[in-house]
């Protein structure tokens, strides 16, 4: 089953992204405005079309003309509550992927509240988090500060314990789960992948995690390949370009200078190609 996954993963680069340049769908975003201008970008730099709409009245209409819904509670208030339940029942009533992005869980009673009111209603395609947040839906202990996770996965003790939460997590929810981190965990229920490309430089910048989410929600609007296959393609694509613009940030004669990283990976999303992933991606199938 494993080899099977790998194959037809990497056989799936090349269309999904392909498909998405050539029909850039409608890809509708209700996130936060600490982060929304990047994901905009981001989702142009992939080829697909971006719509940042979230008043409550508009929401379900415009929600049924996309081909994905990419759904964010960071800096959340009582509209963009009241916007991401509306169009989140609006997707799961007309089959229209989505993506959950559970920020702050572990820090607010609100939040977690409002996950597990929205979860009773609605079963997005992927419930996206870091580890600390996945594992607090979860209902498993959590290291965080903040909205930061603090967890470490020092050993393979640790990593397979986290694996485990993730896959019983996705079994549990019929969700695909993805832990972002250090090392990134995907799972179906069934398979979890773990993805090893990144750079430690992205978690000096604000809403890479946002980031994720939207990247996600772009490679769902594919009409080919499957949720897992597609997520896990987009946690390395966001993984790999962190790399490659880590390269192109850093020299002999300054430290990393942070607005001249953001520039280049934002640059390294939008140029990158099916063969620089199935080139550079660091993948183990479980």
């Amino acid at each position: 089953m494993t080899e099977d996954f790998y194959k037809s993963f990497k056989d799936s680069i090349e269309t999904v992204m392909c498909d998405i340049k050539e029909n850039s769908p409608l890809i509708h975003c209700i996130t936060n405005p600490i982060s929304i201008n990047d994901c905009a970008n981001v989702i142009l730099g992939l080829g697909a079309s971006p719509i940042m709409a979230e008043h409550p009245k508009e929401v379900s209409e415009i929600t049924r003309l996309s081909s994905a819904l990419c759904l964010n509670i960071g800096n959340i208030t009582d509209a963009r509550m009241s916007s991401i339940m509306i169009s989140g029942q609006t997707a799961y009533e007309n089959n229209i992927p989505s993506v959950l992005d559970i920020v702050g869980i572990t820090c607010s009673t609100l939040r977690y509240d409002f996950i597990t009111k929205f979860l009773e209603k609605v079963k997005p395609s992927v419930i996206k988090g870091n580890l600390s947040e996945i594992k607090k839906l979860a209902q498993s202990r959590a290291s965080y500060i903040g909205i930061d996770s603090t967890e470490k996965l020092d050993t393979e003790n640790d990593l397979m314990e986290a694996v485990s939460i993730v896959k019983d997590l996705a079994a549990h929810t019929g969700c695909t789960i993805v832990a972002s981190g250090m090392t990134d965990i995907i799972s179906d229920g069934n398979l979890a992948a773990c993805i090893y490309n990144g750079s430690p430089a992205m978690s000096r910048i604000t809403g890479t995690g946002c980031i994720l989410n939207v990247v996600i929600g772009t490679m769902l609007a594919s009409q080919y390949s499957n949720t897992m296959e597609k997520s896990v393609l987009a946690t390395a694509i966001l993984g790999i370009c962190g790399e490659i613009g880590y390269s192109l940030s850093i020299n002999d004669k300054s430290p990393l200078q942070l607005g001249t990283y953001h520039m280049n990976l934002l640059n390294a999303l939008s140029t990158i190609s099916p063969y620089d992933i199935k080139e550079r991606v660091k993948i183990k199938i479980i």
